[in-house]
């Protein structure tokens, strides 16, 4: 809460398993009154990141490319979600203001609709949700691209967790089956379509009372690419 004590309080890192390398390495901590700062070493540079929660914004700069993300979000009327975002690619503020602005908005008690704008890019999406039980039928439109999607997560048994099935003008048809496999936080998922045909696995684990967490994630694509295997670990403090 914004009454927490400044001090350390996360850790963690994401490695590549079959690359033999760390991916990246942060840490957090909490700064008193809602507010946080992270620092993280990647392939990408050094990254700052600077959060407060209430008024809610996020600063993030990248010390080698010298990229900067300014972040504010707001409720209005206590119900309409707006998120304004303004990117700054390698130090050129003269590029401001270009944001991307997004407004969520309830419109049924299961139903939402969602307008987005990029100024950079002077283009808009349109899109909307809407949820039956923990079904949900989703749809974006916008330039260049058109999109469909059902996803369900309503089944009666302990191995099925959830189906979907996609259209886009991009990328074709394509549908998705999750299941729950009988190991303890074990997951996987299938996914076939016009341009992916994979398989993903992931297994998460968070001994009781150590306040690590630990996640491996991996996949097999078809198409004969690479195999991708990876851990994260995290600890909370």
């Amino acid at each position: 809460g914004g009454a927490a004590m400044a001090g350390l309080r996360a850790a963690g890192a994401e490695f590549d398993l079959l690359g033999q390398a760390v991916g990246k390495v942060h840490a957090a901590a909490g700064l008193g009154g809602g507010r946080k700062a992270s620092v993280s070493h990647s392939p990408k540079g050094v990254e700052v990141e600077y959060r407060n929660a209430s008024p809610q914004f996020t600063v993030k700069h990248n010390l080698a490319s010298r990229d900067t993300t300014l972040a504010v979000s707001r409720t209005l009327k206590g119900k309409h979600r707006l998120d304004v975002r303004q990117e700054v690619p390698q130090g050129k503020w003269f590029l401001v203001p270009t944001p991307q602005i997004k407004l969520c908005s309830p419109v049924t008690s299961r139903g939402s609709l969602t307008l987005f704008w990029d100024e950079a890019k002077r283009s808009g999406t349109v899109g909307g949700t809407y949820a039956i039980g923990k079904s949900k039928i989703s749809g974006v439109a916008g330039q260049g691209d058109k999109k469909a999607s059902i996803t369900s997560s309503q089944f009666n048994n302990a191995v099925l967790a959830g189906l979907g099935a996609s259209i886009s003008q991009k990328k074709g048809k394509e549908v998705f089956a999750k299941v729950a496999l009988p190991v303890d936080g074990l997951t996987a998922q299938a996914t076939y379509g016009d341009a992916a045909k994979k398989v993903e696995a992931a297994y998460k684990r968070a001994p009781s009372g150590s306040g690590l967490k630990v996640e491996l994630k991996g996949g097999i694509n078809m198409d004969g690419s690479k195999p991708k295997l990876g851990a994260t670990t995290r600890w909370d403090f």
